[in-house]
């Protein structure tokens, strides 16, 4: 298999202040699908996806990134060609929902941070695409859960990132939300991106994944 375009661990320890929480992670993440990363509480899911996000720093090994490895790249480089999106976010200021998916565009803007017609374009077309634009002139605090998921995964489908990784998007969502989150992320998976989740929706992990890996600490 072409090395391009691909995610990869090699020999891979995660951990925090060196200790280690797994190791020997070899493990590789392609366009076109979507992978799941189950395990139970403490098992190091959210550092895990950290590390392959550059957030956090290999204990050994490396994380590749088309072949090259992640400590290598820009930081502006990386954040076109990664997104992640944590469990939480703050929202401690006032913006619109159109104003904040337009800061998936600054990895993307010179120093003045001025957008183009490019930029203005991409983010009202992905606006349409997600249905969600009776909610571009709210405020992000006035949002539901639901809504502020969707919202937040537009902000990293405008960034164009080929990788979009994920830690518990589901979190605190019903029914109805979870299952329409699931079904984007799929449809998502299917255009040309590769989506990264770490998940305790069993079901859905079972139903919608391409691939799933299992952490298991010793």
């Amino acid at each position: 298999m072409d090395k391009k375009h691909l995610l990869q661990c090699e020999n891979l320890s995660i951990g925090y202040h060196q200790k280690s929480l797994l190791e020997n992670i070899n493990w590789q993440f392609e366009i076109g699908k979507l992978y799941s990363i189950k395990g139970l509480n403490g098992a190091g899911k959210s550092t895990f996806l950290k590390t392959i996000a550059a957030l956090v720093p290999p204990l050994k090994g490396k994380v590749l990134l088309d072949n090259q490895a992640l400590d290598s790249y820009h930081s502006q480089s990386l954040a076109q060609r990664l997104a992640y999106l944590g469990s939480q976010q703050q929202l401690n200021f006032p913006m619109s929902v159109q104003e904040f998916i337009m800061t998936g565009r600054y990895p993307y803007m010179n120093w003045l941070a001025k957008e183009t017609e490019q930029d203005t374009l991409l983010v009202q077309s992905t606006i349409q695409a997600f249905a969600i634009g009776k909610l571009q002139n709210k405020s992000i605090q006035t949002l539901s859960d639901g809504e502020f998921q969707q919202v937040r995964i537009a902000t990293a489908v405008v960034r164009e990132s080929s990788f979009i990784i994920l830690d518990e998007p589901t979190s605190f969502l019903d029914y109805k939300n979870k299952e329409k989150l699931w079904n984007m992320l799929k449809a998502l998976s299917r255009d040309n991106k590769c989506i990264i989740i770490a998940s305790h929706d069993m079901d859905y992990v079972e139903r919608m994944s391409d691939i799933i890996y299992e952490m298991n600490p010793e």
